[in-house]
């Protein structure tokens, strides 16, 4: 049936806790269970309507030097050598060593023309993002955390998150609107809007959000908290 209406353009898996060289990273629910593993990961599916949207991946990029075991992945150097291998295939080599040892006379200047060529079309820029990639690594917010931004001391399921059982943290929504390209000033819409979360990050975003729930109880709460973290002279 949903077939009919969305095509699933992107699945991209949702890394809540990962373990890496013995370290680690992350927070998630554990399971008592000796037939299954604890979920770590979540599955956000990327639904449109042609399935042929322009989404801006570099919204949510990382920059390869802040890589900490390689960060000589994007180096001005690497940069070079890549412009030099492009311009060595347009003049028909195999590379620049290729070039380098076989080039003809007058090819040099030509050589030259297209590194400039290329250089001025894609600069080298140390800070240029790439793409995230389908698994996006964020941890859950501690319920202490989401209590504080609430000016409550009791730190809380109640007070930090409503007692929702099933709240995600706004870096998630934050990255699925930055992700999805829509412009600042589109409305974001959440039909299970639960505590608030994605209309707070629709706030911060530049959009407006829209939320809707049946829990009259999360209602009150996500105005609560909206309005903790957003004072709205009356929004709402």
């Amino acid at each position: 049936m949903f077939r009919k209406h969305f095509v699933l353009q992107n699945n991209i898996t949702w890394v809540k806790h990962i373990l890496l060289d013995d370290q680690s990273y992350g927070i998630h629910k554990p399971i008592t269970s000796d037939r299954f593993s604890s979920p770590t990961t979540e599955s956000i599916y990327h639904f449109t309507k042609t399935g042929d949207v322009k989404v801006d991946r570099l919204a949510i990029g990382h920059r390869n030097t802040t890589h900490e075991r390689y960060p000589d992945l994007y180096t001005e150097s690497r940069h070079i050598a890549e412009q030099r291998r492009k311009a060595s295939k347009k003049l028909g080599y195999r590379d620049w060593l290729d070039f380098k040892k076989n080039y003809k006379d007058g090819q040099l200047d030509e050589f030259n023309k297209y590194m400039e060529e290329l250089e001025n079309k894609k600069p080298w820029d140390p800070e240029r993002k790439k793409c995230l990639g389908t698994a996006w690594y964020i941890p859950y917010t501690p319920i202490a955390k989401m209590a504080k931004r609430m000016d409550s001391k009791d730190g809380d399921s109640e007070s930090g998150r409503g007692s929702h059982p099933a709240t995600f943290p706004e870096a998630l929504s934050d990255m699925c609107i930055g992700y999805s390209g829509i412009s600042e000033g589109s409305v974001v819409y959440d039909p299970f809007s639960g505590t608030g979360t994605t209309v707070i990050s629709s706030i911060k975003s530049g959009m407006y959000g829209i939320g809707t729930d049946t829990d009259e109880n999360y209602i009150r709460f996500s105005k609560e908290r909206i309005e903790a973290i957003y004072p709205s002279d009356g929004l709402f």
